[in-house]
């Protein structure tokens, strides 16, 4: 049985990046909690989109894999900027106004 683990970068992957290559060489996925796990609705979409993105790209660097972002929080700028996130993690480069169906596969 595998499970979806939503890693922050700054309490998880800067810590344990040996656990993070474990859970990926073992066949779970793993997917993206931010980095320092802030209260994203009190942020502005740069601020949201950097926690995304330094956390997309601290995974990346251990596994070589771009993950999923969590976009189950919510706030405007949250959304765009986690939508944003998603979008470009799964190749897709104008999003639109609508959810891509490549998201929904991953």
């Amino acid at each position: 049985m595998h499970a979806t683990f939503f890693v922050q970068g700054k309490g998880h992957i800067a810590k344990y990046p040996d656990v993070l290559r474990r859970i990926s060489d073992e066949g779970h996925e793993i997917g993206n909690h931010t980095w320092n796990h802030r209260r994203p609705t009190g942020l502005d979409e740069d601020e949201v989109r950097w926690e995304l993105t330094s956390t997309q790209d601290a995974i990346e660097k251990i596994i070589g894999v771009r993950p999923r972002p969590d976009v189950s929080t919510r706030g405007p700028a949250t959304v765009f900027a986690a939508y944003r996130a998603a979008a470009a993690a799964v190749g897709v480069s104008d999003p639109g106004c609508h959810l891509p169906w490549e998201l929904l596969a991953a």
